[in-house]
């Protein structure tokens, strides 16, 4: 005897992301539904008939592209019987988005000279989901700051993030080589006199991540 088995997939959205693409099926219970999202998100519902609901097995594949042209699209899917998790999936690519807070702290920022400083910091990111380095530079002026997005991979690998700075401080030219940033890490403190970047806890602002890290050039120490 057949059972009609409601199942649903909830698509999570946020600002970063354009389209969401999931191909949705059900064994031979359903017919395959190609269905699109935004960065809102939404949700689609549909209903199985089987004979019996443990053994019928649901899957996903969904590419997601997002608002940043330097992104890579990625792909990713999943497996799962009714009673492990088939019946209502949930996927939250927003939850692979995370962000670094780059800042520039400055003791002279009041004198005449300082009104020429100035750093331009560099970011590459790279990672097995990303089909190319992701390469980002923002002008920082004393006592701004900016709060850079990256994406880490759905599937659990490591990114690397590399940072790099070079501009003039105090009237005269000074760079950092690239290095290597601890994402495990809070705070990234960045100093332009002894070229070390040392690591230390930091905070989260007001939710809107989950993790923060941040990058702080201190030219005055």
């Amino acid at each position: 005897m057949q059972m009609s088995v409601p199942i649903s997939i909830s698509v999570q959205g946020h600002p970063l992301i354009q389209t969401i693409a999931v191909s949705w099926s059900a064994d031979d219970s359903m017919v395959p539904q190609a269905l699109l999202f935004g960065s809102d998100g939404g949700t689609a519902e549909a209903t199985l008939l089987c004979e019996d609901p443990e053994q019928v097995i649901v899957h996903y594949h969904a590419r997601v592209s997002f608002t940043l042209p330097e992104w890579s699209v990625i792909e990713t899917q999943a497996v799962a019987t009714l009673v492990e998790g088939g019946q209502h999936f949930i996927l939250d690519p927003g939850a692979w988005i995370d962000s670094l807070l780059v800042q520039f702290q400055s003791k002279r920022h009041n004198t005449p000279k300082a009104e020429l400083d100035h750093l331009v910091v560099n970011l590459t990111w790279q990672g097995v989901h990303l089909s190319n380095p992701v390469r980002q530079a923002i002008r920082l002026t004393p006592s701004t700051s900016a709060l850079i997005p990256y994406i880490n991979d759905p599937g659990g690998s490591n990114i690397e993030a590399t940072c790099s700075t070079f501009g003039k401080i105090n009237g005269r030219l000074v760079q950092v080589s690239a290095q290597v940033l601890d994402l495990t890490r809070r705070t990234v403190l960045l100093d332009h006199a002894s070229c070390q970047l040392i690591m230390r806890p930091g905070t989260d602002q007001d939710g809107i991540v989950s993790h923060i890290q941040g990058v702080i050039v201190n030219p005055n120490q």
